[in-house]
C-alpha cells in the first residue's frame, strides 16, 4: 500500500497497486467470514451456553457488515445480471476508514451502504488469532487435566 501512496495518482501504476491490494483486501473479506463463521461453530460444540448466531442481522456489527462485504464480492456476478449495480463498478472498494460497499435490493429503492473500518477487521483478525491459539493449544491442555 505504501507504494500506491507514492505512485502517480490515476496513473496505470497507481491504478495496478490498487486493484492488487484491493484484491487481497477482498480475499481477507472473505477467509475471515468463513473463519468468524467456522470458530463460532467450534464454540458452539465446545461452550454449551454459546449463542446459535454469532451475530444477529440488524445491529450492524462489525461480523455483520463483513459477511455483508463477504457477500458483495462473492455474489458479485447477480448483482451485474440483475442490473442492480448503482454508482459502482467493484463491489468492494477501500476508502480512507476502510472498506465500503453498496447494494441495491431492487430498482428505486434505498441502497445499502455498508463500511468496515481497517480497525474492526484487525480486531476480528486478533480475535480469531485468539481462537486459533485456544483451538490448538487449550483445548488439548484442558482435556488432558479432564
Amino acid at each position: 500500500m505504501l507504494e500506491f501512496n507514492h505512485a502517480q495518482q490515476h496513473s496505470n501504476n497507481a491504478i495496478t497497486l490498487y486493484l492488487r491490494g484491493l484484491t487481497h483486501l477482498e480475499q481477507a473479506i472473505i477467509h475471515c467470514d468463513l473463519a468468524v463463521g467456522l470458530s463460532h461453530a467450534i464454540a458452539c460444540c465446545l461452550v454449551r451456553d454459546t449463542p446459535k448466531d454469532h451475530f444477529k442481522f440488524g445491529e450492524n456489527t462489525p461480523e455483520e457488515r463483513l459477511r455483508f462485504l463477504s457477500n458483495a464480492i462473492k455474489h458479485f456476478n447477480r448483482t451485474v445480471v440483475e442490473g442492480k449495480l448503482t454508482d459502482c463498478t467493484l463491489p468492494v472498494w477501500m476508502v480512507t476508514e476502510g472498506l465500503k460497499s453498496i447494494f441495491e435490493p431492487k430498482k428505486g429503492e434505498t441502497p445499502i451502504v455498508k463500511v468496515l473500518q481497517f480497525r474492526e477487521l484487525a480486531d476480528i483478525l486478533g480475535e480469531l488469532a485468539s481462537n486459533a491459539k485456544f483451538f490448538a493449544e487449550d483445548v488439548y491442555r484442558i482435556a488432558s487435566e479432564r
